[in-house]
């Protein structure tokens, strides 16, 4: 008789061969070297640009894209007409990456970005947290492979062998890490009657103000603070402390009018990705919990019946 898969909410999250102490959801360059031969880790190299990951990768990642397989295209019928480039997976979708990617369900899966400051392995980390992998056993590495360079490691283009895995049979998760186009505008419509600010806009200035136009609406979420993610990096990729992160976010909200971070509720940029990294700064780094509005102004800016401000 077939033993059934075991499901990922009722095992232990640290039941690896070789399980150790959680590393924290951000891995160092060093960490990763001294591990990277570990049998229960598995290395996503995660991007949009296909032709890079054959160019030169870390040892041992294997690649995931980010629009096939991290985000899905279609049509949402919230805005009917429009081909969606950022709809969020479903689980047997997740589940099928997976096992392509050779993750069984006890493995130690780290994401790793190419050219995009770590906000492409942070899609992967906040969309299998959604769906129910443990947090102790899903990191990113900080600084991607820009860090992994800068330290003097090599990268290689030998494509790694597939890797059969158990199947891993995703369930629970973290609904509070997602919000809806209707929590959004229930939030937008308490700024706007006189409450705190609860919606954090981390596109570039531009595209906040409606002049850079990537829907068929331009502007922003009304009562929305505006801080460009990218913030929360610093020049070499990786991510600025706690602190500084919150300082920003202090910031980027006492000048839309509010008091600092704590009030926010969520984060939108223009498909999810760029408000996943937020996320992640604001509610793994500095303990300031926000979900990421992953539709964004995908839904918002395409739909007709969401209120905008220029």
């Amino acid at each position: 008789m077939t033993e059934p898969t075991p499901s990922l909410s009722t095992r232990s999250a640290a039941s690896g061969p070789e399980a150790g102490a959680d590393p924290g959801p951000l891995v160092s360059v060093a960490w990763l070297a001294e591990h990277l031969a570990d049998p229960d880790l598995r290395l996503i190299h995660t991007s949009s640009l296909p032709e890079r990951y054959p160019q030169g990768h870390i040892p041992g990642a294997v690649w995931a894209d980010l629009y096939s397989e991290l985000n899905e295209r279609g049509e949402d019928p919230a805005v009917p007409g429009v081909e969606c480039h950022y709809l969020v997976p479903s689980r047997t979708s997740v589940e099928a990456s997976l096992a392509r990617w050779g993750v069984g369900p006890d493995d130690r899966v780290v994401f790793c970005d190419d050219w995009a400051r770590n906000r492409q392995a942070i899609r992967g980390v906040w969309l299998l947290r959604l769906l129910g992998w443990p947090a102790d056993r899903l990191h990113v590495l900080d600084g991607g492979i820009t860090a992994w360079q800068a330290a003097g490691h090599a990268l290689i283009t030998e494509i790694p062998a597939p890797r059969r895995a158990a199947p891993v049979r995703l369930s629970g998760g973290d609904p509070a890490s997602l919000a809806t186009v209707d929590q959004v505008q229930a939030w937008s419509a308490e700024t706007e009657a006189g409450g705190p600010i609860r919606i954090l806009d981390v596109r570039k200035p531009a595209e906040f103000a409606g002049t850079d136009l990537q829907s068929r609406r331009g502007g922003h979420v009304p009562g929305a603070a505006n801080l460009d993610w990218e913030s929360f990096v610093k020049d070499d990729n990786t991510f600025r402390s706690p602190a500084e992160i919150r300082a920003l976010v202090d910031a980027a909200v006492r000048e839309a009018g509010g008091e600092d971070a704590t009030s926010l509720r969520a984060a939108y940029c223009q498909g999810g990705v760029r408000a996943a990294a937020a996320w992640f700064a604001l509610s793994i780094l500095a303990d300031v919990p926000i979900a990421n509005y992953a539709r964004s102004w995908e839904e918002w800016g395409n739909r007709i019946d969401t209120p905008i401000e220029v």
